[in-house]
């Protein structure tokens, strides 16, 4: 079938079309801001009852978050907002390999902040997105523009400047942070093919019982257990349980993001929130920022912008490449030429001729856009 042949898109519908994917676009950039903010309060938070309340216990401060999230995940299953999957032994295999690299990325950014500063912590974490382009290409044969590549790096500049300070840091430290990164990379790529066919309370009801396990093992093994429940009498048990309630809407948050939002999207909105935790962190104990600071901290959110728009570009460019020129010309004598329903597949970005002389790309009603 020709373009223009068959039934065509009307222009109410088109409105339509357009209405959902700004819906889809606001709902995004909502979930990406509560996982900003949720993100920020809980690192802060963390570092905090490391050195403030003296709870050198991270193993069982992630047993906490992710109990938390279970819990959550179990009761809402129950609500009958959606229809929970049925747990079976090929689905506890296809979840497996994914708890093990979930539980080990919490893990492992709770327990360096007890070996570096929120600074050194963050400036590290910048290195994010280019473990996700390295992934990306080793495991899945995905391929990122080299055209976002500067982009990133001013983002990268900008965070090293904006924290750059005193580098109180060891080899152990160093080392759990840049493993970190590289989880953290692979959990967010991770995120994406896990979820296929299964709702996010799905994935963290099956996956957070099976983290918690894992940690309360490995914390009776390293002795974690035995301190904290030594220590039961004088632990803040209401601050933790606080931080467990943030953490489960953190992790609800976060994999709703990573369902709506490509990974290197989520990377980049990191690398801002690497920015901001700092200058709170700042705030909180009284230390001023320096010219320096501020401009890198400007230099980040330019990155940012600019890589949202190369992002879009390439988007752009990309759907325009799935169509021959005689798809994208009308048809002589024809005003408009609608691409019908027949012409593409769900989920694919369609280009309207909207006139002769122009076009323009919209998405396929129902299905969410890949990046806010």
């Amino acid at each position: 079938m020709t373009v223009g042949e068959g039934k065509t898109w009307t222009l109410p519908l088109l409105w339509a079309m357009d209405s959902i994917r700004r819906m889809a676009q606001v709902e995004a950039m909502v979930y990406l801001t509560v996982w900003f903010v949720t993100n920020i309060a809980i690192t802060i938070c963390s570092k905090a009852l490391f050195k403030d309340l003296r709870f050198p216990y991270p193993l069982m401060l992630t047993a906490i978050h992710l109990g938390c999230t279970a819990v959550m995940a179990i009761i809402v299953s129950y609500t009958g907002v959606y229809a929970p999957e049925a747990v079976t032994v090929s689905l506890l295999k296809h979840c497996l390999p994914f708890s093990v690299v979930f539980t080990l990325n919490i893990w492992l950014s709770n327990y360096s902040l007890m070996f570096v500063s929120i600074n050194v912590h963050q400036v590290i974490r910048t290195t994010i997105p280019l473990f996700t382009m390295l992934f990306s290409w080793l495991i899945y044969s995905e391929r990122y523009p080299l055209g976002l590549l500067p982009s990133i790096l001013v983002v990268i500049v900008g965070v090293a400047v904006t924290v750059w300070g005193d580098f109180d840091l060891t080899s152990l430290g160093l080392a759990l942070v840049i493993l970190g990164c590289a989880l953290s990379s692979l959990k967010g790529i991770m995120t994406k093919k896990v979820q296929l066919g299964l709702h996010t309370i799905d994935v963290l009801r099956i996956v957070c019982p099976i983290s918690v396990l894992q940690l309360l093992l490995a914390a009776l093994l390293d002795g974690e257990f035995m301190g904290a429940a030594r220590r039961h009498k004088e632990l803040e048990w209401g601050v933790l349980l606080t931080q467990g309630l943030l953490a489960a809407l953190l992790n609800f948050v976060s994999f709703k993001c990573a369902h709506l939002n490509s990974p290197l999207t989520m990377n980049i909105a990191g690398n801002v929130k690497q920015v901001v935790t700092p200058v709170f962190s700042h705030m909180i104990y009284h230390t001023q920022m320096t010219l320096v600071g501020v401009l890198g901290l400007l230099a980040t959110l330019l990155g940012a912008v600019w890589y949202g728009y190369d992002n879009s570009r390439f988007k752009a460019a990309e759907a325009l490449s799935k169509f021959t020129p005689e798809e994208l010309t009308p048809e002589p004598g024809e005003e408009t030429g609608f691409i019908t329903a027949a012409d593409i597949e769900l989920g694919d970005s369609i280009v309207i001729n909207e006139a002769v002389s122009h076009q323009v790309v919209c998405p396929i009603p129902g299905t969410l856009p890949e990046d806010s």
